[in-house]
């Protein structure tokens, strides 16, 4: 665009012609632009026209032999240096950022990158904590080179502007002093409930339990007492270092405090799979983890357990043959580290797999691995168990 500029005068608007002749999505394109490249630098610079066909065939048409592949080598070579030195060195933040732009892109491919950044946080030993109200934002953040935490973002049911509200008044010194701060009309009981399922108040020593249950009765039992406090002459402030605030302690057993982590994150923070499904997930020979399936042979056979995430899509087989106008599914599965792939159920087991996988659903079962292009997903052969079902009717 440059030589079009400045060897045969054409404004940038003209010469954006070449950049799409170097993509070559048009062969014809050189034909009807070289006349009038030649022309107009004969025109401009009073060249003849020997010189003119010279810079049209070996600069213009040379250069679009191989420029727009060699700019884009140039910088994705470039970005890989960069992103490599700072995944290398600066893992947590590298990752966090990665965590960030990925949850916000809201794309098709969204869930797949997160599932792929955290597997590396497990790699790097980065851990990653529940959202919190006081160190939390919008995104995942950094703690230090060993701990992301969790954007309040994540909490299912908050949504944008309880979100904003919260980050808007941090720091809270207390339970109390959030319930007090935070407007009640913006973040309200159902979002105070889904902030202690997430264990978000952590950061004020009180209980899961005890900020979902209590939360609304604590801050209406608050509202009257510094309403009376102030009708007695004393300030908001006084009010609420006076307030009689003593939480129960009782917690949640881990099964529910995974559960409720599971409703509104989508994973468990707090421990894994085993802690909710009473040792479902064994590991035993022959179950083959999901991070060795890479190393497995297309049409392998293996054992797995894996967790069912949800159901990516379901459709019917158009393409000629036995299982043509049949339905078939795909799921998203994840194993007791964490590990996410794709799950493909064909006709054959349609039926039986849209009655038993439902989110959230543990199984065991017979698979083969399905490689398409260098992509190593995983495809159903049968069931070898499905937890809370015995003999096909629930136990």
């Amino acid at each position: 665009m440059g030589v079009a500029k400045h060897v045969a005068g054409w404004d940038l608007n003209k010469a954006d012609k070449l950049r799409k002749f170097t993509k070559k999505k048009d062969p014809k394109m050189g034909k009807v632009l070289s006349p009038e490249f030649i022309k107009d630098v004969i025109a401009t610079h009073g060249v003849d026209e020997t010189l003119a066909t010279r810079i049209w065939k070996e600069v213009v048409e040379g250069f679009g032999g191989y420029g727009f592949n060699r700019s884009h080598a140039v910088f994705y070579s470039i970005n890989g240096y960069y992103t490599a030195y700072l995944k290398n060195h600066h893992p947590a933040a590298f990752l966090a950022a990665e965590l960030k732009v990925s949850t916000l892109k809201n794309s098709i491919t969204s869930t797949d990158e997160i599932d792929a950044a955290k597997q590396e946080c497990r790699r790097f030993g980065i851990k990653i904590l529940p959202p919190d109200v006081n160190r939390s934002s919008m995104g995942y953040e950094v703690l230090d080179s060993k701990t992301i935490v969790m954007g309040l973002a994540a909490v299912k049911g908050l949504g944008d502007k309880g979100v904003k509200e919260i980050v808007d008044c941090q720091p809270f010194q207390s339970f109390i002093d959030f319930l007090h701060r935070v407007n009640a009309r913006v973040v309200n009981k159902s979002k105070v409930a889904a902030l202690a399922k997430a264990g978000c108040f952590g950061c004020f020593k009180v209980s899961r339990k005890f900020a979902h249950d209590e939360g609304k009765a604590v801050r209406d039992k608050l509202k009257r007492f510094i309403i009376k406090r102030e009708k007695d002459g004393y300030d908001v402030m006084s009010a609420l270092a006076d307030f009689p605030f003593s939480p129960v302690r009782g917690e949640w057993d881990k099964k529910e405090l995974l559960t409720h982590e599971r409703d509104v994150l989508g994973e468990c923070l707090s421990g894994n799979f085993n802690d909710m499904y009473d040792g479902f997930f064994t590991g035993h020979h022959p179950v083959i983890q999901l991070d060795r399936l890479k190393l497995m042979p297309d049409r392998a056979h293996l054992v797995v357990e894996v967790l069912v995430k949800t159901a990516i899509r379901e459709f019917t087989i158009k393409k000629k043959g036995r299982n043509f106008g049949k339905k078939m599914i795909k799921y998203n599965v994840e194993d007791i580290n964490g590990i996410a792939t794709e799950l493909t159920v064909w006709p054959a087991q349609y039926a039986l797999a849209k009655k038993l996988l439902k989110d959230g659903t543990p199984i065991r079962a017979h698979c083969q691995v399905s490689d398409f292009n260098g992509q190593k997903t995983l495809m159903l052969m049968s069931f070898q168990s499905v937890y809370g079902v015995s003999n096909g009717s629930p136990s």
